[in-house]
C-alpha cells in the first residue's frame, strides 16, 4: 500500500512543479496539455486569462466550460489512451487497481470490466507512476504519454469498451483566426504521428494488442 506520508510529500513537490510547468510563457503558444488535469496546479493554470487551447479529460471539460463560457469543445482527440498495467503474472489474482484521481472515465472503465471483488482506488497521476515504479502498488491505469520512460516490467490487462481520454477545448473568438487554423493543422500532423507510432515497448508484455484511437480535428 502506498504510504500516506509519501503521498503528502509528493503532492507538495508536484504542486510546485506544476506551477512552474503550466505558467504561460512570453511569446509561447497558449496551449496546455494536461495529463493530470484534476490537480490543484492545473486548476490554477486553467484560470489563466492567457489560455487559448487545452486538452482536458471529460470531467474537467464539463466543469471548465460551465465556468468559462468563452470556450467551446473543438473535438475528442484521444479515445482509449490508457492501459491497465500490472506486475502480476496471469496466474496471480489482482486485488486492487489504481487510477488517476478525478478521471471518471478511467473509473467507469474499471467498474465496467472488473468484478466488485477488486478494489478500485485513486492517486494523483504523478504519485501513481512513482508508486508503480517503486513497487508500492502492483496494478494501475497508465496514460499513453507516460509509457516512454516507465521503469519496470509489466503486462497489459485488456479491457472492453471505448472511453474518452482527452477533449480539445478552445476560445470561441479564435475560431476564425489564422492562429486557430495553424494550430489545428499542427495538431492533425501530431495526431498522424501518434496513429502510426510503434507502441511495442520491450518492458510491457501484450502492449502490441492495445489499440488507442487518435482522432484528427
Amino acid at each position: 500500500m502506498f504510504k500516506k506520508k509519501n503521498k503528502f510529500i509528493l503532492g507538495i513537490i508536484f504542486f510546485f512543479i506544476g506551477l512552474f510547468c503550466f505558467f504561460p510563457k512570453e511569446n509561447a503558444e497558449n496551449i496546455i496539455k494536461l495529463g493530470d488535469c484534476c490537480s490543484s496546479a492545473t486548476q490554477w493554470a486553467l484560470g489563466s486569462k492567457k489560455l487559448d487551447f487545452a486538452f482536458l479529460c471529460p470531467v474537467i471539460t464539463s466543469s471548465f466550460l460551465k465556468k468559462n463560457q468563452e470556450f467551446e469543445i473543438i473535438g475528442k482527440t484521444v479515445v482509449n489512451g490508457e492501459l491497465i498495467l500490472t506486475r502480476k503474472s496471469k496466474n496471480q489474482d489482482i486485488d486492487e487497481i489504481f487510477y488517476s484521481k478525478g478521471r471518471l472515465e478511467q473509473y467507469k472503465m474499471l467498474k465496467n470490466n472488473f468484478s466488485e471483488n477488486i478494489k478500485i482506488k485513486s492517486l494523483s497521476s504523478t504519485a501513481l507512476i512513482y508508486a508503480l515504479e517503486k513497487r508500492e502498488i502492483d496494478t494501475a491505469v497508465i496514460n499513453y504519454d507516460m509509457l516512454e520512460n516507465l521503469k519496470g516490467e509489466y503486462r497489459v490487462i485488456p479491457y472492453n469498451g471505448e472511453y474518452v481520454s482527452y477533449i480539445l477545448v478552445g476560445r470561441k473568438k479564435m475560431k476564425n483566426s489564422l492562429k486557430y487554423k495553424k494550430f489545428i493543422e499542427e495538431q492533425n500532423k501530431k495526431t498522424e504521428v501518434l496513429k502510426n507510432k510503434n507502441w511495442n515497448y520491450k518492458n510491457i508484455e501484450g502492449v502490441d494488442n492495445w489499440k488507442p484511437i487518435f482522432i484528427k480535428i
